[in-house]
């Protein structure tokens, strides 16, 4: 078995070991951390905390480095965002953390949990804290990077404000085929990645008004960056979805260009 089929594996398989996990996947390990309150959170904020499951790679060094935190989108753990994104980023010298907030309520879709959003914006936020504690992480330099169910709490954070039991905020955010549903002024740098055969592209259009930078792909479905969708299929929230390597490609250029203005520096 390949490597990459072996991580394919993993990310359906929760309980492989993780030294080996680590040793396969490039560098990529899982670790333990907690679900985090939301500051300013509008419906007041008196959930538990749980321990939530992130899957963490950085480059070869001591560091501190940058950090992205990775939200997957309505399926969970894909290799988009176990392998794909996880070993552009670190090559170009990013931490990456995917945060895995379905395994944590033992929920196979986004549409088995409810207030999903809410629960992945607790850990998108744990993740938040837990990084800027590390020795090796700039806790000053770190972002969040979202797809679809992801992105749409990206933008949620950036357009409420959405801080963390410590009072922090993302440094910029970038939202890949999200929902953009909330306007206001972005509290971070917000970039929306959306192709133009996505039905949500419209209304991602009008995030220019309040100052996010809009990206479009031209020829783009909804999750074109996930190589196992080969052939057009309806997926959650219905939308037609199917991977394309170009737009793959216009996306990464788009992204380590965004993070290289607002996080490598």
């Amino acid at each position: 078995m390949s490597n990459a089929s072996f991580c394919r594996l993993r990310a359906g398989f929760r309980f492989l070991v993780p030294v080996l996990a680590f040793l396969l996947c490039g560098g990529l390990s899982e670790v333990s951390f907690k679900s985090s309150k939301i500051t300013g959170f509008k419906g007041g904020d008196d959930a538990e905390e749980i321990e939530v499951t992130g899957h963490f790679a950085k480059p070869d060094g001591a560091g501190p480095f940058p950090a992205v935190v990775l939200l997957y989108a309505c399926g969970g753990l894909k290799p988009h965002v176990t392998e794909d994104w996880p070993d552009l980023l670190t090559k170009k010298g990013y931490a990456t953390f995917t945060v895995d907030t379905l395994g944590a309520r033992n929920a196979t879709n986004c549409l088995d949990l409810e207030d999903r959003d809410e629960h992945m914006t607790r850990d998108a936020l744990g993740a938040l804290d837990f990084l800027a504690k590390r020795a090796d992480i700039d806790p000053r330099r770190i972002g969040a990077m979202g797809f679809s169910y992801g992105a749409n709490v990206v933008n949620a954070m950036a357009m409420f404000d959405y801080r963390s039991a410590q009072k922090r905020r993302f440094r910029a955010g970038i939202a890949v085929y999200g929902r953009c549903k909330h306007y206001a002024l972005p509290a971070f740098p917000l970039m929306e990645i959306i192709g133009d055969q996505d039905r949500a592209m419209v209304d991602c259009l009008e995030y220019r008004d309040v100052g996010a930078q809009v990206e479009v792909i031209k020829d783009a479905y909804h999750a074109f960056d996930q190589s196992q969708i080969r052939r057009m299929r309806v997926v959650a929230g219905d939308h037609n979805a199917i991977y394309s390597q170009e737009a793959t490609e216009q996306a990464e250029k788009l992204a380590l260009r965004f993070l290289e203005t607002h996080l490598a520096k």
